[in-house]
């Protein structure tokens, strides 16, 4: 601080003798701004200049060994699920998301328990629950219709909701959310092209207060066959060191960013023959061009594990759904934190579907479950991973 205010003390006397301290004030600023750019500069990472990431081979597919522990399509006191899009594990219970608008809970050994979820516009009640975390004992559930963040305890009862940030909804539509000691994490994606840059995730304090933006590109070198962003970071978990994402589209299939150092860790590379393009012969049309995708729908983490839930299929630009070959199916996919592809599990006797598998994961003393429900079969399964 001595050696500041001497600075400025040496900027005075030297503007003065000048006899021109609007000048030299001018020229502070400008330096001022300089210095807070460049600050700001190193916590947003820009994929458009991300060349230097390590990147890591996931190599052939591998076939998991896993055993079937139980699957549930219904009991006698549920009635079924419907379109289920999150599962989180947390305290030996499942809380399981529904038609984007209730919350289902079972014990980890299958046991249904009871439903949340309030229809309507009203505080804490739901209109599109787009996703939710569970973080030291509370939930936290992103309304993507009514643009908030809702905190209840384990009963559902609100503790409050309150509104996105204005600067949030000027640039993203709110996709996910994770929570850790780190604070709020959002995600989302924008088509908006009038934007110069556009960050794919908001760090965000309980009071909606906006703590840092990370992940900025430009939209328009990063746009797919049906004109929409392809590198937005709309899948993802995180634990209290880093946060993991998946980017829809293209080869680039799994990240690392290190919430500590401010740094992308690794990326995980999938080239295999779901990435890309191709061609059909005797489609109805006509052997045009298709796109391809295995891409991570569904991603969640434990301790030491990874788990995505994967989307294996080809649509024409017409987005018709067309029948794929074996290799394109949907799956889920084991790493460990550092990166290491484990293997994969697929369900042969499912038929391919876009939604693909939602997944949790459990660490229970030595032993790794893995947690699935599948639109096609309509059924929750719970297996065990034998490593």
């Amino acid at each position: 601080m001595k050696s500041f205010k001497n600075s400025i003390w040496r900027t005075e006397k030297f503007s003065k003798r000048r006899n021109n301290g609007g000048y030299m004030k001018k020229v502070f600023v400008l330096i001022l701004i300089a210095v807070v750019a460049s600050l700001n500069a190193k916590s947003n990472l820009r994929f458009d200049d991300a060349e230097n990431i390590p990147i890591k081979s996931r190599g052939k597919d591998k076939i998991l060994n896993t055993k079937l522990i139980w699957e549930i399509d219904e009991t006698e006191d549920f009635y079924g699920f419907s379109y289920v899009s999150q599962i989180e594990v947390y305290n030996n219970k499942l809380y399981i998301l529904e038609s984007e608008e209730w919350i289902s809970v079972f014990t980890t050994s299958g046991k249904y328990i009871d439903q949340f979820g309030i229809k309507g516009n009203g505080p804490g009640e739901i209109q599109l629950m787009k996703d939710f975390d569970i973080y030291n004992d509370h939930i936290f559930s992103l309304d993507k219709s009514k643009y908030v963040v809702c905190k209840y305890d384990m009963n559902f009862n609100l503790i409050w909701e309150k509104k996105l940030p204005s600067e949030y909804l000027e640039t993203l539509s709110p996709e996910e959310i994770e929570v850790n000691e780190k604070g709020i994490l959002i995600s989302g994606f924008s088509t908006n092209q009038s934007l110069s840059s556009i960050p794919t995730l908001f760090l965000l304090d309980e009071e909606m207060k906006i703590l840092d933006k990370k992940f900025i590109y430009t939209p328009e070198k990063k746009m797919d066959a049906y004109g929409l962003l392809i590198n937005t970071a709309n899948r993802l978990t995180a634990d209290n060191s880093g946060v993991y994402f998946a980017m829809m589209g293209g080869t680039d299939f799994l990240y690392k960013y290190d919430l500590n150092t401010n740094e992308i860790e690794y990326c995980i590379e999938k080239i295999g023959p779901g990435n890309g393009k191709y061609k059909i012969k005797n489609h109805s049309d006509g052997g045009t061009e298709l796109m391809c995708y295995f891409n991570a729908l569904d991603i969640n983490c434990s301790e030491n594990y990874l788990v995505s839930g994967e989307n294996g299929g080809a649509f024409t630009k017409k987005q018709d759904k067309i029948k794929v070959p074996k290799s394109y199916k949907n799956n889920i996919a084991l790493y460990r934190k550092n990166g290491t592809y484990l293997g994969s599990y697929f369900d042969d006797d499912l038929e391919y579907d876009y939604s693909g598998f939602t997944t949790g994961i459990q660490e229970e003393e030595e032993s790794l479950y893995i947690y699935l429900y599948s639109p096609v079969s309509e059924s929750l399964k719970k297996i065990k991973v034998k490593l």
